[in-house]
């Protein structure tokens, strides 16, 4: 018996997801983080490219009320969009360790303007586009540029929220004391506290009004570090006062770095000193990045945080205390957030169901967390009411790969198949099982998210600076495509065909059709030479089945396969002469396949895989996807020291992610590129702390 553990592993995963909290009655409570929310920390070396460029990229998979990796999907989508929204390029990625690095080549042809890379799961597209991962960045190509050289105004982003003030917070060296007034027009006696991150919640406590002011004290211990909102809720649900806090110091996650230099000379190897916070330990690291790299003119993405935990990493909030606290003033969760922690007549918060969360747009899951391999997905609509049909049997048979699949919809038609050992470009047919009814028709949900992008940057323009760096960064690209080897032509990501037995095993009996003599039609055959397998009439259909001596074989059905392409109607097979046909293979036992049970398997291999010239069976769906590429994930120092005559210009000296910070140490070479350059250091700590340090140095001519 082979059984397909997908449906069982994604279930056991949702079921862990959604724990089953009690309510919690006028008490206050400290409650673990609910971890079914993802955010992608994407990063670039720069932010400013020339048209032909490689852009390289570093995704980080995290939960995110926590910032620790998420252990919910294991494969990531990252596309390069235009700014339209337009999909210019597209990767499906498996992840190691939660983290993947890639890269995307720019179309020599690429018009100046802003373009973004955008990364997300399968999983996140259950909820709004807003909390996919999308960072902008700059190309400039040389003939297309002087119309956009003006002085540039900075320009800052704030998330669209309705801000809720009407509190204040006293921030007490061991409590936050929260005071409300003006709460007797709310038409309430009764007030509730509630602390959460996004849909987690950490405290929670209801006071009656005595007065016209409202105050309530909660321990700073029971609030953890990151982004939390505070909001008071009435008892009818009406959020009547709400706001952002932290307790994040950036003063105690600032990493010291040493340099031994200001200036250094080209081609020579360096070293460098950091020294993590006090507080800092290693176990508490999970993963540090370093980067060396030409310094960009007005790039100011050092000024920002990505995120903080209880929100999405391309957030881009500021990184000076001044700035901070003015962005918490400025943003807020919307009111249908809070609301859902309160179901009715409930005197305490619960977790939300993710099935139930007011940003799921579609009132149900549709997209599944990709736990081992890509996931094709549908569902089944009866196209006369609209509705979704249930319980129906569906396969996939993956073309030239001996590769077959079943799965049942669920109550809102939807069905998932997870494809492990299979990568890159595939084609394949989803079939029905059973004859379908005649309104009946599937679809096939698209491999990437086709909402339409908004982007948040829409001016462009390039200040003197950026032009010349520019003209740097395309002179030096030209020169290296004079010394540098031309790359191979073959396509590194060709189609993965394994070889492998049926699914269904090694079949009971194999028929031949050439060791017997040529009959009249496959009909002939399966009465006179093919054990087992009974014809019978049912109406204007003639149907296929095994006798079985399993007492229990009768209430299954028998599946007949073509090509391994399940048939529902198999008249027209049964009227084909057998020299069509090299094979029949019969498993004559109870199979189990998922949560599918067949009577027995019946499979029909025609003699040039063709299915023997016929139609595919009605309703068939042929298609194709790309499922995730092996991952290409280093660390390790970028360029070493040039010894030879061609000359190395990369402005990436080194980009190692994922450093243990034990030596405290970093090793570098410079090459043949002059200018200045910026050694930074980051990344995250386990409990969500951003890490910072930077300091910039000049490369010049040999020093004597």
């Amino acid at each position: 018996m082979q059984v397909n553990k997908t449906i069982i592993l994604i279930w056991l995963l949702l079921v862990g997801l959604i724990p089953c909290i009690p309510t919690v009655s006028q008490s206050s409570k400290l409650v673990n983080s609910v971890k079914f929310r993802e955010t992608v920390w994407l990063q670039t070396p720069r932010h400013l490219f020339v048209s032909g460029e490689q852009i390289e990229f570093h995704a980080f998979l995290l939960e995110k009320d926590t910032y620790k990796p998420s252990v919910l999907s294991k494969y990531i989508r990252v596309e390069l969009l235009d700014s339209t929204g337009n999909k210019l390029q597209k990767q499906n990625l498996e992840l190691a360790n939660a983290q993947v690095a890639g890269s995307f080549v720019l179309s020599a042809e690429l018009k100046s303007g802003w373009y973004y890379l955008r990364a997300y799961t399968n999983w996140m597209r259950n909820f709004p586009e807003t909390e996919f991962t999308a960072i902008p960045f700059k190309v400039v190509n040389p003939a297309d540029t002087k119309r956009y050289l003006v002085s540039p105004i900075e320009k800052t982003y704030t998330d669209p929220a309705t801000l809720k003030t009407g509190m204040t917070l006293t921030d007490l060296p061991d409590y936050l004391i929260v005071k409300s007034g003006n709460l007797r027009t709310k038409e309430s006696s009764a007030f509730r506290l509630l602390i959460h991150r996004s849909y987690s919640w950490y405290w929670f406590e209801t006071k009656t009004l005595a007065g016209d002011t409202i105050t309530f004290k909660v321990p700073k211990n029971k609030i953890p570090e990151g982004i939390v909102q505070i909001s008071i809720v009435a008892e009818n649900n009406t959020v009547c006062a709400s706001q952002l806090w932290s307790n994040y110091d950036f003063n105690q996650h600032q990493v010291a770095v040493n340099l031994p230099f200001d200036t250094i000379g080209l081609n020579s190897n360096q070293q460098a000193d950091y020294q993590m916070p006090k507080s800092f330990t290693n176990e508490e690291m999970v993963g540090l990045n370093i980067l060396i790299t030409q310094s960009e003119p007005e790039n100011q993405s050092s000024s920002f945080l990505p995120g903080l935990p209880g929100w999405s990493c391309d957030t881009r909030i500021p990184s000076n205390n001044t700035g901070f606290k003015e962005w918490l003033k400025n943003n807020r969760y919307p009111d249908e957030c809070v609301q859902s922690f309160f179901t009715p007549g409930s005197s305490g918060p619960v977790v939300p169901e993710v099935i139930n969360l007011p940003f799921t747009e579609q009132k149900n899951l549709q997209f599944f967390p990709e736990t081992r391999a890509g996931i094709v997905s549908g569902r089944v609509i009866d196209i006369l009411s609209g509705q979704p049909v249930p319980s129906i049997g569906i396969s996939i048979t993956i073309l030239n790969n001996n590769r077959f699949e079943v799965a049942k919809t669920n109550r809102n038609g939807v069905f998932n198949f997870s494809l492990p050992g299979i990568r890159n470009s595939n084609d394949f047919i989803l079939s029905f099982i059973s004859e379908p009814d005649s309104g009946w028709t599937i679809e096939v949900f698209p491999e990437y998210d086709i909402r339409t992008f908004k982007p948040r940057y829409q001016d462009f323009n390039l200040s003197q600076d950026e032009l010349e760096y520019a003209g740097t960064l395309s002179i030096n690209r030209q020169l290296k495509q004079i010394y540098e080897q031309p790359l191979s032509q073959e396509d590194s990501r060709t189609d993965t065909l394994i070889k492998r037995k049926p699914f269904y095993g090694t079949p009971d009996r194999i028929v031949n059709t050439n060791d017997y003599i040529e009959l009249a039609n496959v009909l002939e055959v399966v009465y006179e030479v093919v054990p087992d397998v009974q014809v019978r009439r049912q109406g204007n259909q003639i149907r296929l089945s095994v006798y079985n001596k399993s007492p229990f074989a009768h209430d299954y059905e028998t599946l007949i396969l073509l090509d391994g392409i399940p048939l529902t109607n198999q008249k027209e097979l049964l009227e084909l002469p057998p020299s069509r046909i090299k094979t029949i293979e019969v498993k004559n036992k109870i199979y189990i396949h998922g949560n599918y049970i067949f009577a027995a398997v019946v499979n029909f291999i025609s003699l040039n895989n063709d299915f023997a010239g016929l139609k595919l069976p009605a309703k068939s769906v042929v298609g194709s996807i790309d499922l995730p590429a092996l991952s290409h994930f280093s660390t390790g120092t970028k360029n070493s020291a040039n010894n030879f005559s061609t000359p190395v210009l990369d402005p990436i000296l080194l980009w190692s992610q994922s450093v243990t910070p034990i030596e405290s140490r970093v090793f570098f070479s410079t090459n043949d590129l002059p200018g200045q350059f910026k050694l930074m250091i980051y990344g995250f700590d386990k409990n969500g702390n951003w890490l910072f340090g930077q300091k910039t140095f000049e490369v010049n001519n040999p020093i004597p």
